[in-house]
């Protein structure tokens, strides 16, 4: 399979658009969370029963509005992101949240799995590192493997189970893009560190606009590899 890292201009800034929307989404959703806990948390300086149960009932309730939230919104614009890319008509945002209140605890569950393996077993920390960064793009990557091939499927069921079958044959294929999306991350990764110690404005755009750019290419790229895989 021929690696085409270039992508198209007008497909690029329409994902881009959505992911950034997806980041500010989920910033103003943080943001709000984060007032409303503090709020809460005066509350609970008022040593009442009542108002420390209403103060706690608020607090879960909050946090689990946030999460849902959140989540609806990831596969809203996930779901238009990928129907855009494997150019194909965009499924019903149930389903694709569905889809990923499977893929995503499974995605997660490998990454923490990946993590207490390497960091148990492995007494090179510069080693269990790396390997646990490779493991985490490989699971990142699987998550982009079920999008796609959930827009041709239509089906979970189907989408999963091409998923971890074609989904780590079609490794090999794509190995050297996953390679340069980690290097550029571990870049962009060093940046925001740097900037860390700047204003608060210049490191929140910085995040903002750099990643967006950087996960809509990097979505767009591996899209244009597994239309080959003819899912």
């Amino acid at each position: 399979m021929k690696t085409k890292l270039t992508v198209d201009r007008k497909l690029f800034f329409e994902v881009f658009g959505y992911s950034l929307l997806l980041f500010l989404i989920i910033v103003v959703l943080s943001n709000g969370i984060t007032l409303i806990s503090e709020f809460l948390a005066s509350k609970l300086s008022v040593e009442t029963e009542s108002s420390v149960a209403f103060a706690l009932f608020m607090f879960f309730f909050l946090t689990g509005a946030f999460f849902f939230l959140a989540f609806w919104a990831y596969s809203f614009i996930e779901n238009t992101i990928w129907s855009r890319i494997m150019k194909k008509k965009t499924e019903k945002t149930l389903k694709f949240f569905l889809l990923n209140a499977v893929m995503v605890p499974i995605v997660v569950v490998l990454v923490f799995l990946f993590s207490w393996l390497f960091a148990v077993k492995l007494a090179v920390p510069v080693v269990s590192a790396v390997l646990f960064f490779t493991a985490s793009f490989i699971c990142g990557y699987l998550l982009y493997f079920s999008y796609a091939a959930f827009t041709a499927e239509r089906k979970i069921g189907k989408t999963l189970k091409l998923t971890f079958t074609k989904g780590f044959k079609e490794i090999k294929n794509v190995y050297l893009i996953l390679i340069i999306a980690a290097v550029f991350a571990f870049v962009l990764d060093i940046f925001s560190f740097i900037l860390a110690e700047s204003p608060v404005w210049l490191s929140y755009s910085f995040d903002l606009i750099v990643l967006s750019a950087y996960a809509a290419w990097f979505q767009i790229v591996l899209g244009n590899a597994l239309k080959s895989a003819k899912l």
